[in-house]
């Protein structure tokens, strides 16, 4: 079952970006499938920085699609895909800043002291 899920992310995420080529609205559904897919497979992996990432993906494709719907008063569409501006490049940076500190309360990081002691003890060779 995950190996389906698996690909069925991988194509979704194909499909999105030919979808985004071709400034095409199917971008958004097709990408979200992917993303929320992800999300899914990387917690299930304890991926957890992955898994944020992914989130972020998502949370913008949502944003994006309601922008791309949006119309202004003769009904003409009024997003067109452009580069990021830069506030979202400051919005983007505080977004993945955050994101380690959110991490590391979801998954303490052992100090190097409790990393030695989870490693396995191995027997010396039989020669």
């Amino acid at each position: 079952m995950d190996q389906l899920i698996e690909i069925i992310a991988i194509l979704s995420g194909i499909t999105s970006v030919w979808f985004s080529r071709k400034e095409n609205i199917w971008v958004y559904p097709t990408g979200l499938i992917g993303t929320i897919l992800y999300v899914y497979i990387s917690f299930r992996g304890e991926l957890y920085g992955e898994a944020s990432v992914n989130l972020y993906y998502t949370i913008m494709s949502l944003y994006g699609w309601y922008n791309w719907l949006r119309r202004d008063q003769q009904q003409t569409l009024v997003v067109h895909i452009t580069h990021s501006s830069p506030k979202e490049w400051r919005l983007e940076i505080a977004f993945f800043s955050v994101l380690p500190t959110f991490n590391r309360l979801l998954v303490p990081v052992p100090s190097p002291g409790q990393m030695l002691l989870l490693l396995p003890l191995r027997s010396p060779a039989c020669g």
